[in-house]
């Protein structure tokens, strides 16, 4: 997992990890910082992991998944403005951060941006793999939610993902004003 995180002044890039072995063959930089996500055992990820790519349907890419929501936290404990979570399988074409800050200061009611795996106008459907989030308290909470959530939901469904998860908290606030999605292009 990966997430992008930037005030005015500073971007840095954080990876979070459950194995610092993990992190032995990944470049150094001054930009990237690796966050250890702590004891994954609760997320049993390292059981049964080989460190490969692992396919939508695998239930391994569903544990993995279930750690976006510990770094999102853990970013958001740097007291950046706000940060932007990308999954390694998101291209940009064009650098993202000034439009995302433009967006943050022109509807100063949105803390949360994601991509959108919307069909229909009247069935919203947010796809977590890039999102912005703004620094705020009610996004705090939102993450902690969605982590309890995740684990609840995991109980009796190894393969629910974090997309269901915010779709569902999302509906719980009846879609409200402080969520957006990206537009498929831009």
């Amino acid at each position: 997992s990966s997430a992008l995180a930037t005030t005015d002044k500073s971007v840095q890039i954080y990876v979070g990890y459950t194995n610092k072995n993990d992190c032995s063959s990944l470049p150094l930089d001054n930009r990237i910082q690796y966050l250890d996500l702590g004891d994954s055992s609760k997320y049993d990820v390292n059981k049964n992991f080989n460190g490969k790519y692992s396919a939508f349907d695998r239930e391994e890419f569903y544990k993995i998944v279930q750690l976006k929501w510990l770094l999102i936290q853990k970013t958001l404990d740097e007291k950046f403005d706000f940060i932007v979570y990308s999954d390694t399988d998101v291209i940009w074409l064009k650098d993202p951060i000034m439009s995302i800050k433009n967006a943050f200061e022109r509807f100063k009611d949105v803390e949360l941006l994601t991509q959108s795996d919307t069909r229909s106008v009247d069935y919203l459907v947010p796809c977590m793999g890039f999102v912005a989030i703004k620094n705020s308290k009610r996004m705090n909470v939102l993450i902690e939610e969605c982590k309890e959530l995740h684990e609840l939901r995991r109980s009796s469904n190894k393969y629910i993902g974090d997309d269901e998860i915010m779709k569902e908290i999302l509906e719980k606030y009846n879609q409200p004003k402080w969520f957006r999605e990206f537009p498929q292009m831009g």
